[in-house]
């Protein structure tokens, strides 16, 4: 991953999967924290979320229109993640341990994006 976030650094647009209109979900937006596990139980104790996953690194929990993960800045940055059906035939995507692949990009203003599959 940090390859593809140095790669970021330099890229000034974004890179969607094709330039044709392409049904794109909003799947999560990930916040960074000091502590994923404790931020996870803040959320679903005081907005009723569901747990889906945490570890040390990163959390990740359901409300009920979208998914909030908690992520370290050492491994993940702030982003939003949108689900796609495909992506660009030039992109190499990387395999998550939820059995998900994606890769980031930015968008006009810099701030990063995440597309998953």
């Amino acid at each position: 991953m940090e390859e593809q976030l140095d790669s970021l650094s330099t890229k000034k647009y974004v890179y969607l999967p094709t330039k044709k209109a392409i049904d794109v979900i909003l799947d999560h937006v990930a916040l960074v924290v000091e502590n994923p596990k404790k931020s996870a139980a803040w959320y679903c104790e005081n907005f009723e979320a569901k747990l889906i996953y945490a570890d040390e690194s990163w959390s990740i929990i359901q409300l009920d229109n979208i998914k909030l993960a908690f992520v370290i800045s050492k491994q993940h940055p702030a982003h939003i993640a949108f689900r796609v059906d495909s992506f660009g035939d030039d992109r190499r995507p990387k395999s998550h341990r939820d059995g998900t692949e994606s890769y980031y990009t930015r968008d006009q203003d810099g701030n990063i994006i995440e597309m998953i599959k």
